[in-house]
């Protein structure tokens, strides 16, 4: 039986999405807390999730609207990987952002 060329990284790719997202289910529900009042959580939690789901329905129509015959999926890649960084700089600005303590929320 044959195995596909690069069945590793299949296999790694799938590992480190099934850690990533049961690390998301976790860090989701502890670090949002860290940020906003303990009453708020739910909310935010709420508000976020509609974004995410939405998110995530259209990311798969999204290189297929942008493929291109000569090309490929080049450009969505690209856009891919734009995003990526945008969330990354995101990520470490709010880690960076501090709240005052005793300041309303």
């Amino acid at each position: 039986m044959r195995t596909a060329p690069f069945l590793g990284a299949a296999l790694l790719f799938v590992f480190f999405y099934g850690m990533g997202n049961g690390m998301l289910t976790i860090v989701k529900g502890t670090a949002i807390a860290q940020y906003v009042n303990r009453d708020h959580v739910a909310t935010l939690n709420g508000a976020l999730g509609l974004p995410s789901a939405i998110a995530r329905a259209l990311a798969p129509l999204m290189p297929g609207v942008l493929w291109q015959p000569g090309t490929g999926y080049t450009l969505g890649l690209w856009m891919l990987l734009a995003a990526s960084v945008v969330a990354v700089l995101a990520l470490v600005g709010a880690q960076r952002w501090r709240r005052v303590p005793g300041a309303p929320t």
